[in-house]
């Protein structure tokens, strides 16, 4: 390992090109004695829930050391520097601590930040959820609901600031990952006991309200769609366990629907033009 190191700071004025190879060969061999120690003796293991912890301070100082001003190149540095937190989180047993999956969150999230990289986000958002689901589990809060949230809220948040899809050739499946997305999350509220009736309306509700003030069509046309589904939802219910509501209801319906088709013949270019106007409007829309 040291050997391999020492090579790699030698080659630069030998061989440039394989100055790197050397370093590479050095940092592997370094990570497979760690995990070769952990493995042998058994007081290491006890630090599983702050390997992430030490890695990541560790990545922090890779990153930053001006390798370049030791004889090292840069880049093989910097890389591990990258890896090194996720890859302390794969290979080793899942952390138990919320805090840990914080702070590698938190790496990621200023490793983006400096390096304009802002697809490096994208972990430090998966691992955020990450942290969220093994609250849930401790508390032992089996609600799809919650499960789903932050990681329709972490697809919503890809399909915002990925540079790919703000390309406005990629706009249409930017809109539909959206619509996806909220449709999932709404439809695991609208068939949840807990959410059924006033709650998944409400929630419906508010996305119909933020696609509105957003001018952001995939939260209008699903808030709207599952506000309509849990309305036929409730209506059905009423019908099975208040059968007088039935004529009520149907009575009110019809007056409703002779009114509209009464109002609609009447102002028929109007209501066109209202139309034709939205649909001009929604297409701007994102």
């Amino acid at each position: 390992m040291v050997y391999a190191l020492w090579q790699g700071r030698l080659a630069a004025n030998a061989n440039a090109t394989s100055q790197p190879a050397w370093v590479y060969r050095g940092l592997g061999l370094a990570l497979a004695w760690v995990v070769y120690l952990r493995g042998l003796v058994p007081a290491v293991q006890r630090l599983d829930d702050w390997w992430p912890v030490i890695a990541t301070g560790l990545a922090v100082v890779l990153y930053r050391v001006p390798w370049h001003r030791y004889g090292w190149p840069q880049p093989p540095w910097q890389r591990l520097a990258l890896g090194l937190p996720l890859l302390v989180l794969v290979l080793l047993p899942p952390p138990r601590l919320i805090p840990t999956l914080g702070l590698v969150a938190a790496y990621y999230g200023w490793l983006a930040w400096a390096t304009r990289g802002w697809r490096l986000s994208y972990l430090s958002g998966g691992l955020l959820v990450w942290a969220i689901w093994v609250w849930l589990m401790q508390q032992a809060i089996d609600d799809p609901v919650s499960v789903a949230a932050p990681l329709g809220l972490w697809l919503l948040y890809v399909a915002q600031v990925d540079p790919g899809l703000r390309q406005s050739q990629r706009r249409r499946q930017r809109h539909w990952l959206r619509l996806i997305t909220t449709w999932a999350v709404l439809l695991l509220a609208l068939i949840s006991p807990g959410w059924r009736g006033l709650p998944v309306g409400i929630l419906s509700l508010a996305i119909t309200g933020l696609g509105l003030g957003l001018r952001v069509r995939a939260f209008l046309y699903g808030g709207t769609v599952i506000f309509g589904l849990n309305a036929i939802q409730q209506l059905l219910w009423l019908n099975a366990n208040y059968p007088f509501l039935k004529w009520i209801l149907g009575i009110a319906i019809g007056m409703g629907l002779i009114w509209l088709a009464a109002d609609f013949e009447r102002r028929r270019h109007q209501w066109q033009a209202l139309a034709q106007g939205w649909r001009q409007e929604l297409s701007q829309w994102e």
